[in-house]
């Protein structure tokens, strides 16, 4: 047992995906701190990473971590991550571009939150400063 979770963690550290299969596996089986572990040694943003920090799997709970791992990788569950990260701090949003601009500006990630901005076409479930500040980032010659 401990030469099979040595290996899987050798062979975690070759590619992130490696490491993201294995730690869902692990995730699904409840050895949290291992996938946990093995996570953080990659380095890399993951679903599996930000679920552990925002269930408190193999280290504390911290929502700010499990936003940012959530936030720099893509899918589906990627964005319903990001959704339940807001509802456990009381908001009920549904993620869009203008919402992933304003999350890039408050890590202070200028280059994604400027590669992110485009002209929405709806407004949804966006205030009118969101908005706005999605826009700055876009196209600041059309304000």
């Amino acid at each position: 047992y401990e030469n099979f979770i040595k290996e899987l963690m050798e062979k975690s550290k070759e590619s992130k995906h490696n490491a993201s299969d294995a730690a869902s596996a692990l995730i699904e089986e409840e050895m949290y701190d291992i996938a946990f572990n093995m996570l953080v040694g990659t380095e890399n943003h993951s679903y599996e990473l930000g679920l552990c920090y925002e269930k408190g799997y193999g280290t504390e709970v911290d929502l700010d971590k499990a936003l940012e791992n959530y936030l720099y990788r893509s899918g589906y569950d990627r964005d319903r991550g990001i959704e339940r990260i807001f509802k456990a701090r009381g908001r009920e949003i549904k993620i869009d571009k203008v919402k992933e601009t304003i999350l890039y500006l408050n890590l202070g990630d200028y280059y994604s939150a400027y590669n992110n901005a485009e002209i929405p076409t709806e407004i949804a479930d966006n205030t009118l400063e969101e908005i706005q500040e999605h826009m700055d980032n876009d196209h600041p010659e059309l304000l």
